[in-house]
């Protein structure tokens, strides 16, 4: 399939998320049906997918040390 790298540089440690949308459309945001569930593919960091919730923080969690590389891959799906 397709892939796309984003390099996050010079980021203080912490604990940090990452959130991401295929914007299929074009039109500058993430559709939703009337339930509010996106109908766009999209994936958060550690790749949770609840059912009928949006993931929550503490489990899209990545912790960054001071000088560590860290490298994931957030998973896009429906």
């Amino acid at each position: 399939g397709q892939s796309l790298e984003c390099r996050f540089e010079n980021l203080k440690p912490g604990d940090y998320a990452v959130a991401v949308s295929a914007d299929l459309n074009s039109n500058g945001k993430t559709d939703k049906n009337f339930l509010g569930m996106p109908t766009e593919p999209w994936g958060v960091s550690r790749n949770p997918r609840p059912k009928m919730r949006a993931p929550r923080f503490e489990e899209a969690v990545l912790k960054v040390e001071d000088g560590a590389s860290t490298k994931i891959e957030v998973q896009l799906a429906k």
